[in-house]
């Protein structure tokens, strides 16, 4: 199964870094700061989501604000094996911290 860790500030789902080099896996990621949250008040967070050669998303990780709302929803498409560029054809509303997301993904199917 998928291994998920959150507290107040961040949050991740699937893969991480390490286990990506130690697997040798051949891996896209993107990074990208969440907008929204400087709206908020909030300076600092991001949006971290790995992708698998075949563009299937298989981790997230988010700091900052609702960061683990954020990989909860990656989370939920990651277990119906969900492309980046799938991902980043859903409509996210704006503004929203969710579209960061979106966001995220449609850089990474650009990769």
């Amino acid at each position: 199964g998928m291994s998920v860790a959150y507290n107040h500030m961040n949050g991740r789902i699937g893969v991480l870094l390490n286990m990506e080099v130690s697997d040798g896996l051949e891996t896209n990621e993107k990074v990208i700061e969440l907008g929204k949250a400087l709206a908020m008040g909030e300076t600092e967070g991001m949006v971290k989501m790995l992708a698998d050669e075949s563009g299937k998303i298989i981790g997230c990780h988010a700091y900052g604000a609702h960061s683990a709302d954020l990989v909860q929803e990656v989370s939920a498409l990651m277990c119906r094996d969900t492309t980046a560029a799938e991902l980043a054809a859903m409509t996210h509303i704006h503004p929203t911290l969710s579209e960061m997301v979106q966001e995220c993904a449609e850089q990474l199917a650009r990769a």
